[in-house]
């Protein structure tokens, strides 16, 4: 899997990556914006999963997102919304759910959540794994299971 990763903070989005790794995906293209991660992804036809922080200088992730959602080469692609907690937290959720979100995840969170939310994701969409990457889906389950987590 080929994986976007937006986010304007560096240590949020260093995390993520790490986070990604950690879960054996090591295919992660970066964005610091809206703006850059929507050229990115319009321009490379691998990327198979968007992760992306809501509050963004130049374009949101919310917007970002309803943008993705409105090009019909982009619209099937996966997208994780990450946003820090505020009192705005009911109506971020709606909109992200009006914008058909996959999943959505508030900060701060550890591995077993993030690696449950992309999971998550990817059971339910129409990700296209090969072999490698499907057993790796598999194994992490498996651990899952061991360890008494869903």
């Amino acid at each position: 899997m080929h994986f976007l990763v937006v986010d304007d903070d560096d240590d949020c989005r260093s995390t993520v990556v790490e986070y990604l790794s950690a879960m054996g995906f090591n295919y992660v293209s970066i964005a610091r914006n809206g703006v850059d991660a929507f050229r990115i992804v319009s321009h490379n036809p691998t990327i198979n999963f968007i992760i992306s922080d809501w509050e963004m200088p130049k374009v949101s992730g919310i917007d970002l997102l309803r943008s993705c959602k409105l090009s019909n080469n982009l619209k099937k692609i996966p997208f994780l919304m990450i946003t820090s907690q505020t009192s705005f937290e009911r109506m971020k959720i709606i909109q992200a759910g009006k914008a058909n979100v996959d999943q959505y995840l508030l900060k701060p969170f550890n591995l077993s959540v993030f690696q449950e939310r992309v999971l998550s994701i990817i059971e339910n969409s129409k990700c296209f794994l090969d072999h490698q990457e499907a057993k790796l889906v598999s194994k992490m389950r498996q651990m899952q299971k061991k360890r008494g987590v869903k």
